[in-house]
């Protein structure tokens, strides 16, 4: 069975202090371990900031807040500045994964690039692993080079 986030929020609301929030986090386990995920949330402003109190900073660096509404978020608060937006947090999730993906396939495309020219795949991976933040690291890529 499925059900829609609003379905879900309404459902659990209903039940004596009980409020429903999504929340899925940015980031590997071990940003996770470092306390740098970022995670983006929905739902009511209260319990958003109890649970908020308890990501940052045991496992969150920060925190991005989509509004109140788990179906289109109302607002973006993001470094005390607010961007009109109407998106929910699982949605924000996929916008964020597509964006990683699109730069591993960019990575992926230089790194072929680069093969084809005649670039070592060590000279270019320097340049990846000088140029990019640690999320961006494409960690397994020496292996797959290998076979390539």
């Amino acid at each position: 069975m499925s059900l829609h986030p609003g379905e879900l929020d309404n459902l659990i609301s209903s039940l004596p202090h009980t409020r429903f929030i999504t929340c899925p986090v940015f980031g590997a386990p071990a940003a996770a371990a470092k306390g740098t995920l970022i995670a983006v949330m929905s739902g009511d402003y209260r319990s958003k900031k109890e649970v908020a109190y308890l990501l940052v900073p045991a496992v969150a660096q920060k925190i991005i807040d989509l509004g109140g509404n788990v179906e289109k978020g109302s607002g973006t608060h993001f470094c005390h500045c607010t961007i009109s937006t109407f998106i929910p947090a699982p949605t924000f999730k996929l916008i964020g994964n597509s964006l990683i993906l699109g730069t591993m396939e960019v990575m992926a495309e230089s790194l072929t690039l680069a093969n084809k020219a005649g670039v070592d795949s060590s000279v270019t991976l320097t340049l990846l692993n000088g140029q990019y933040m640690e999320p961006l690291k494409p960690k397994s890529l020496p292996s797959v080079l290998t076979t390539c």
